[in-house]
């Protein structure tokens, strides 16, 4: 069984940036190799990313697609910290993923990319936001257990 938290969009959703990080604007192109870069290294991997991987070439699919809510941090031209969004309308938002380079966690940019996407789902008509997790990092930015879901695998 895995946990589902879930976060009411009326909550606080202000967040503080470090000197130099800003938020990329909604409407922003996406640099697709940054992206890469800061999901690769995000998920602990080692190195430069090569060819790639099934999953990230369907994942980097979505960057085209309107109900992917896409927010970077970004200093000094990276991205640091990436919050990826689905948001179809309706009242629930799903996150999905999130990731922070190893040296600029405990920073605040993951609470910032995240409460930054929700804020833009919030714009669009979401009233909660869910992510299937348990990791501590949801519960410190107010996210709260709502229910479990088994997954089967044949």
């Amino acid at each position: 069984m895995e946990g589902v938290l879930a976060i009411d969009l009326s909550h606080d959703l202000s967040y503080q940036l470090p000197k130099g990080v800003y938020i990329n604007e909604s409407k922003a192109q996406i640099d697709e190799w940054q992206w890469r870069l800061v999901i690769h290294r995000g998920f602990d991997n080692d190195g430069m990313p090569q060819a790639l991987s099934e999953e990230v070439a369907e994942a980097e699919k979505s960057l085209l697609k309107n109900e992917y809510i896409k927010v970077f941090a970004i200093k000094d031209g990276e991205y640091t910290a990436h919050c990826g969004l689905w948001y179809h309308g309706g009242e629930t938002a799903y996150i999905k993923p999130v990731a922070t380079i190893p040296e600029c966690r405990r920073k605040g940019l993951g609470k910032a990319v995240v409460y930054e996407a929700l804020k833009r789902a919030k714009d669009r008509g979401a009233k909660r936001a869910i992510v299937i997790s348990e990791q501590d990092f949801y519960y410190n930015i107010g996210m709260e257990k709502s229910s479990e879901v088994a997954t089967f695998v044949k």
